[in-house]
């Protein structure tokens, strides 16, 4: 989702083929920070102001692997921004 808000992620110019072990550490060392300060995440990415994706982070950040999504919880940080009737309640 902050892909599609902003158009871009960070460590974009690091992902190709063939990646060497420095720039997969460098990849995962983002990507742990953008989990664990989704505030400053999305303010780097010009998106601070959407505090819908901002929930939906960090309340994933909370998750471990083998948890159970509450997946009417993560809707529920969008409801309000829904088309009213076009969607299930």
């Amino acid at each position: 989702m902050s892909h599609w808000a902003s158009g871009e992620l960070p460590w974009e110019s690091l992902v190709k083929a063939n990646m060497t072990e420095a720039d997969k550490e460098k990849v995962a060392n983002q990507k742990r920070a953008a989990a664990s300060n989704p505030k400053k995440f999305l303010n780097g990415l010009g998106i601070g102001s959407y505090k819908e994706i901002e929930s939906l982070l960090a309340h994933s950040a909370k998750l471990d692997y083998g948890d159970n999504v509450d997946f009417e919880k993560c809707r529920s940080f969008f409801k309000s921004h829904l088309p009213k009737g076009k969607f299930p309640p």
